[in-house]
């Protein structure tokens, strides 16, 4: 059960990392991604906290924060790629 929620948060939180900066232009640093992401994730938990349904917890917290800068990071591999792409079709 600790693979599903290890593995489950981080995923989970990966899209966000991912599109954030796609559509909304001054998210575009790391630091605005993580902060935006941590934001999000602790908002959940506590409303988790509030209304007692699930368990609210910080390691959710830190495994989707960290599944938001993964996503940030795929985002920008991917782009690096598109752009090398895109030169290498020019020559």
């Amino acid at each position: 059960i600790w693979f599903f929620n290890l593995f489950g948060n981080v995923l989970a939180f990966m899209p966000m990392g991912f599109l954030l900066p796609l559509v909304f232009k001054k998210l575009k640093s790391p630091g605005a991604i993580v902060l935006a992401v941590l934001i999000t994730s602790s908002v959940l938990e506590i409303i988790q906290l509030v209304s007692k349904l699930g368990t609210a917890d910080i390691d959710d917290v830190i495994l989707n924060t960290l599944g938001g800068f993964l996503g940030y990071l795929v985002l920008i591999i991917v782009l690096k790629l598109l752009a090398n792409a895109m030169c290498l079709e020019k020559d």
